[in-house]
C-alpha cells in the first residue's frame, strides 16, 4: 500500500469523524482542537483494524498521532519492517 493512498484513508477517516474539511496534512489536531481523546483513541483503533498496524506503548505517545503525516508515518513505519518469526516475542 503506498503512502499517498495511506494518508488520504487517514484524512477520509479524521473528515468524516470531525467534518472539518481542508485538512493539511501537516495541520497538529490536536494542537488545533480537531482531535480530543475519544477521537484520538478512534484513530489509534482505525489505525489498528485498517493497515493492521498496533502501535507499542512507546509509540502510543500523542506526537505520533498529532497530524496526519505523523500517523502515516507511523503507519509506513510499521509496514516496512520484517515480520517477526513465527514464535519470536513482539
Amino acid at each position: 500500500m503506498s503512502e499517498e493512498v495511506i494518508e488520504l484513508q487517514i484524512l477520509d477517516f479524521v473528515r468524516e469523524r470531525t467534518r472539518v474539511t481542508g485538512i493539511d496534512p501537516g495541520l497538529d489536531l490536536i494542537d488545533n482542537g480537531i482531535l480530543d481523546s475519544v477521537l484520538l483513541a478512534e484513530l489509534v483503533l482505525f489505525v489498528e483494524e485498517r493497515f493492521g498496524v498496533s502501535p507499542t506503548l512507546d509509540e502510543l505517545d500523542m506526537a505520533n498521532f498529532a497530524s496526519v503525516a505523523q500517523v502515516t508515518s507511523l503507519v509506513m513505519g510499521h509496514l516496512a519492517r520484517p515480520p517477526a518469526p513465527a514464535g519470536a516475542a513482539a
